[in-house]
C-alpha cells in the first residue's frame, strides 16, 4: 500500500523536459500567434523544430499544418523536409509535400491531416535511395536499407525561385508533430507559485471564472493554477509538464467542457508527473463534460482531507498498452472525497512488472460513490485500497 501510494503522489522526483523549440529561417516569420512563410527569387523560408532530433526515424508517426491561408502553391513547396543521418554520419532529407496529390500545384487551407498516413505518393525519398513519388512506407523502407536510422531535424519549409517573380506565402495556424501540436503563441511566462505541492511554476495564475485559452503552454510545469475560486470553461490546455489543471488551497474551481492534453513530459517518459487535472488541500468543485488525454500519469486527481471533487460526464483516454508507465484514470486518495458518475475511461494499461494501471483507483478515500460509468482497454476497471463507503456500482 505505502509503495502504491507513493508511486501515485511523487511527481517531483524527476525533472520534466521542456516542450520543443521553434526557430526560423530564411525570410519565415513569427506574430500575433501565426507563422508566414514566404519565398521570393532568390529567398526561401522555414520553420525548424527538434521535438524528435536524435530519435529513431521509426518514431516519428505523424506530421500535420493548419494551413489558414496559402497563395502560389508548387515547384514541391510547402513542404516538411525529415533530416536523417546514418550511424557514419551522412546526413539527407526525406520530403513530404502539403499540396493536393497527384501534382502539388494546389491547395487547401485548414487541417492538413496526418501527411504520413495518407495513401497518395506525396513523398519524395530520393535523396535516400527511394521513389520520387512514394508513401511513407516507402521511405522507411529505403530509410532502413540505406541505414538512415536517426532523425536530426524536422522543419516546415517554402522554397526561393520557383515562382519567381509572384513568389509564394503561407500563413499557419500551427503544426503538429506525432500528435504534439506547436501553436505560435508567444510562449508564456512561467511564475512560481508556493502550492500545496511545493513551489512549482504556472503558465496561469488565478484566473478567476471562464478562464477559456488556448493555452499551448512551453516548459511551465503547471497550466492554469487557483489558489482561489474560479472555473475554466470551453477552454483548450496542453503542454504542461506536471498539471493541466491545479486546483489548491481550499479553491472552489470548476473545469467543463474542455480538452486537457499533452500533459506531461514532451516525449512521453516514466517519470512520475503529468497529471490533467488535479485538485489538492481542500479544493472542490466539478469537472464534466472534458476529453481529457495524453496525460502521462493521471486523468483526474483529488487528494487531501476536505478535498472533494465531482467528477461527471468526461472522456479520460490513456495511452493504451505500455510498458514505460502505469496511468490511471481518475484517483481519489489521502481523505479526499467523490462522485465519479457517466464517464468513459479507457486505455490505462502497463505492461511492464509489479505496478498495475487502473481505470479507476481508491486508496484511503473518505467516501467515493461511482456509477454508469464505461470502461475500455483499462489493465484493472477498479483498483479499492479503501474508498471510505460510497456505491461500488460500476
Amino acid at each position: 500500500m505505502k509503495r502504491l501510494l507513493m508511486l501515485v503522489l511523487v511527481a517531483l522526483a524527476l525533472p520534466a523536459a521542456a516542450f520543443a523549440a521553434v526557430t526560423t529561417g530564411g525570410i519565415a516569420s513569427i506574430a500575433n500567434g501565426k507563422a508566414t512563410l514566404a519565398s521570393d527569387a532568390t529567398h526561401g523560408s522555414s520553420l525548424n523544430f527538434d521535438n524528435l532530433n536524435g530519435h529513431p526515424l521509426a518514431d516519428l508517426n505523424s506530421l500535420s499544418a493548419d494551413v489558414l491561408s496559402g497563395t502560389g502553391w508548387g515547384g514541391g513547396s510547402p513542404r516538411f523536409e525529415v533530416g536523417v543521418k546514418t550511424s557514419g554520419g551522412t546526413e539527407q532529407n526525406i520530403f513530404v509535400y502539403l499540396g493536393d496529390w497527384p501534382n502539388f500545384t494546389s491547395g487547401s487551407t485548414g487541417d492538413t491531416g496526418n501527411l504520413l498516413a495518407s495513401p497518395d505518393a506525396r513523398v519524395d525519398s530520393t535523396k535516400i535511395g527511394g521513389p520520387y513519388y512514394g508513401t511513407w512506407a516507402d521511405a522507411l523502407a529505403a530509410a532502413q536499407a540505406g541505414g538512415y536510422d536517426q532523425i536530426t531535424g524536422i522543419s516546415l519549409v517554402v522554397d526561393s525561385g520557383w515562382i519567381a517573380p509572384a513568389g509564394q506565402q503561407f500563413v499557419f495556424n500551427s503544426v503538429s508533430i506525432n500528435g504534439t501540436v506547436q501553436s505560435f503563441a508567444p510562449a508564456p511566462t512561467c511564475t512560481t507559485v508556493a502550492t500545496s505541492q511545493g513551489p512549482l511554476t504556472a503558465a496561469v495564475v488565478d484566473p478567476g471564472k471562464g478562464y477559456a485559452g488556448p493555452l499551448p503552454v512551453s516548459g511551465c510545469q503547471i497550466g492554469v493554477y487557483f489558489g482561489h475560486d474560479g472555473s475554466v470553461t470551453s477552454a483548450d490546455i496542453s503542454g504542461a509538464t506536471h498539471y493541466g489543471v491545479f486546483a489548491d488551497k481550499g479553491a472552489h474551481v470548476d473545469v467543463t467542457n474542455s480538452h486537457i492534453h499533452q500533459i506531461g513530459d514532451s516525449t512521453f517518459s516514466g517519470n512520475q508527473n503529468g497529471r490533467a487535472v488535479f485538485y489538492a488541500n481542500g479544493a472542490n468543485g466539478t469537472v464534466s463534460g472534458n476529453a481529457i488525454d495524453q496525460y502521462q500519469k493521471n486523468g483526474v486527481v483529488a487528494t487531501g482531507a476536505n478535498t472533494s471533487v465531482n467528477v461527471l460526464n468526461n472522456t479520460v483516454t490513456g495511452h493504451g498498452q505500455t510498458g514505460i508507465i502505469a496511468q490511471n484514470g481518475v484517483v481519489i486518495l489521502s481523505g479526499a472525497t467523490a462522485l465519479i458518475k457517466g464517464n468513459t475511461i479507457s486505455g490505462n494499461w502497463y505492461t511492464g512488472p509489479t505496478w498495475t494501471a487502473y481505470g479507476l483507483l481508491f486508496i484511503d478515500a473518505k467516501g467515493v460513490r461511482q456509477q454508469s460509468n464505461s470502461f475500455t482497454g483499462n489493465q484493472s476497471n477498479l483498483g479499492n485500497f479503501g474508498r471510505g463507503g460510497g456505491s461500488t456500482s460500476a
